[in-house]
C-alpha cells in the first residue's frame, strides 16, 4: 500500500540477450494454414521476417509486477528492453501511471507495455509505449481472484506495437466503465481491440479523439492490420459460459490501415450496441497485401477454422451484432485495391442497424461490389448518406427484413442506388440520378 516509483531513472530488462535474434517465429499451433487465403504459403519466411517475432530458449517473466496492492504511483520512469511483460498490475486498486516511457524491442514477443488484470480505478496518462506486443492491455486473464475490472482511464498517450495499441478483454472477470481518449496509435498490427473468449464480459467503454495507423506485419503476430477489432467466440471447448460485449462507442477517429474494421460475434447477439461515430477510414494496399491479406484473424479460437481464415473484407465488416449505429462515417480507398475487398460497409446476420451520414463507394470495379451490403439483416435504416464519385451500386441487399427508411440519401453519383429492386425499405425518398429508388 502507498508505493511510488518515480524520477528520471531507467530500468533496463536486457530482453534481447535472451532472444535468438536470427530465428524468427513464423508458425505455431493456434491456426491452420489450410484455412487461409494463401494456404501453405501463409506466413512463409520468403515474404520477409523483419517484423519478428523471434524465438527464445528461456527468459525472465514480468519486469515490474504488483499483486494485490493499493495506492500505487509510477511517474516519469524510463523502462527499456523488457524480456516479457514490462509493467504488470494484478488485482490492484487506485493505480496512477503518469509520464512513463517504455521502449522495448519490437521483435521480442509478449513484451507488453502496461498490463492490468482485474484492477480498479486505474489512470494512465502522458505515456509513450513502444512494445513488441500490446502497448496497453486491460484483462482478467491471470487474475488470482474473482472480481471486476473497472474505472480505467487512459489519456494523452502515444502507442506503437506489433500487436494492439489497446487490447481489452480475455479472462473470467468482467471489464466495465473505461475511457480511452487523445491517443496516437502508429505502426501497429491492430489499433483498438476488444475480445471476449471466456466468461468475462466487456461493457460501457468509450474511445474518443484517436489517430490510428495500422499495417500488415510479417511473422506470428495476432491481428491483420485492423484499426478496430471487436470479437466474441470461445477460445476453448464450450462449457456454455461465454461473456458479451455491449455499450461500446468510438468517436472522432482518424484511421489509415491496410485492413478494415472487424466486428464478429460467433453467436449472434453476443455483441450489442456498438456505435461508430465521426470516423474517417482510409484503407490502403501494402507490400504484404497478397502474402498476408484477405484473411480474418480471430485468434485465440477453439475451432481453428475461425482462427485465421480466408474471407472477403470491407471497410467496416459486422457479423452477428445486435445494435450497430454508423454515424458520420467516411470510408476511402487506395486505387487498385486487392480483389478480396468488396464493400465499404458490410453487415451480415446483424439486427438493429442504423446508418446515418455514411459516405463512400465500393473499393474497386469488381462485379457484385457495392458501397453498402446488407445480408440477412433484420431491422435497418439508411438515411442522410452519400455515394462517392464512381459508385456502381450504393446499396446491395439480400434477405433483409424489417427495413425502415431509405431516406434523404444523395445517390446521384451512383450508377444504381439499390439492387435488386424492389427494395425492402418501407419508404425510399432519396435524391437519385434516376427515379428507380423514389418508391412510395
Amino acid at each position: 500500500m502507498n508505493m511510488t516509483i518515480c524520477g528520471r531513472g531507467r530500468i533496463d530488462g536486457r530482453g534481447v540477450t535472451f532472444m535468438r535474434l536470427d530465428e524468427p517465429r513464423t508458425a505455431a499451433g493456434d491456426f491452420e494454414r489450410r484455412f487461409t487465403r494463401q494456404g501453405e504459403d501463409f506466413m512463409s519466411p520468403k515474404f520477409g521476417t523483419t517484423d519478428g517475432p523471434v524465438t527464445y530458449r528461456s527468459r525472465p517473466n514480468r519486469l515490474i509486477a504488483f499483486y494485490n496492492c493499493k495506492h500505487l504511483m509510477i511517474r516519469d520512469l524510463l523502462v527499456t528492453d523488457a524480456p516479457c511483460w514490462t509493467i504488470n498490475f494484478a488485482d490492484c486498486e487506485y493505480v496512477d501511471i503518469d509520464g512513463v516511457k517504455v521502449l522495448n524491442s519490437l521483435v521480442v514477443p509478449n513484451s507488453d507495455g502496461i498490463h492490468c488484470e482485474t484492477c480498479r480505478n486505474v489512470h494512465i496518462a502522458n505515456c509513450e509505449l513502444v512494445c513488441g506486443d500490446d502497448a496497453i492491455c486491460i484483462t482478467s486473464v491471470n487474475s488470482r481472484k474473482p472480481g471486476v475490472c473497472e474505472n480505467v482511464t487512459v489519456a494523452n498517450c502515444t502507442l506503437s506495437s506489433r500487436s494492439a495499441g489497446v487490447r481489452i478483454g480475455y479472462g473470467m472477470n468482467t471489464i466495465r466503465n473505461c475511457v480511452f481518449e487523445n491517443l496516437v496509435i502508429r505502426d501497429t498490427n491492430r489499433g483498438l481491440g476488444l475480445f471476449v473468449r471466456q466468461e468475462g464480459s466487456i461493457e460501457n467503454v468509450l474511445f474518443n479523439n484517436i489517430i490510428i495507423q495500422t499495417r500488415l506485419h510479417t511473422g506470428h503476430w495476432w491481428g491483420k492490420g485492423e484499426p478496430i477489432h471487436i470479437s466474441v467466440l470461445p477460445a476453448r471447448e464450450s462449457n456454455g459460459a461465454l461473456g458479451r460485449i455491449r455499450n461500446i462507442t468510438f468517436t472522432n477517429i482518424l484511421a489509415e490501415s491496410e485492413s478494415g474494421i472487424v466486428v464478429w460475434a460467433q453467436e449472434p447477439g453476443r455483441i450489442e450496441d456498438v456505435t461508430l461515430d465521426q470516423i474517417r477510414l482510409h484503407v490502403r494496399k501494402g507490400p504484404l497485401s497478397t502474402s498476408y491479406g484477405g484473411n480474418i484473424d480471430l485468434r485465440p479460437a477453439f475451432d481453428h477454422q475461425f482462427a485465421i481464415f480466408r474471407h472477403d473484407l470491407a471497410g467496416i465488416f459486422c457479423h452477428g451484432a445486435k445494435g450497430l449505429t454508423i454515424n458520420q462515417v467516411d470510408v476511402r480507398w487506395d486505387a487498385g485495391m486487392p480483389e478480396y475487398y468488396t464493400y465499404a460497409l458490410w453487415c451480415e446476420e446483424t439486427s438493429r442497424v442504423v446508418v446515418d451520414g455514411f459516405r463512400g463507394r465500393q473499393p474497386g470495379p469488381g462485379d457484385g461490389q457495392a458501397a453498402i451490403a446488407l445480408d440477412s439483416v433484420r431491422g435497418v435504416t439508411v438515411r442522410n448518406s452519400q455515394a462517392d464519385e464512381g459508385t456502381t451500386v450504393f446499396l446491395r441487399h439480400r434477405a433483409v427484413t424489417g427495413a425502415g427508411l431509405f431516406s434523404n440519401n444523395d445517390v446521384t453519383k451512383a450508377a444504381t442506388a439499390i439492387h435488386p429492386l424492389p427494395s425492402p425499405f418501407a419508404l425510399s425518398t432519396s435524391i437519385s440520378s434516376s427515379t428507380a429508388t423514389n418508391q412510395h
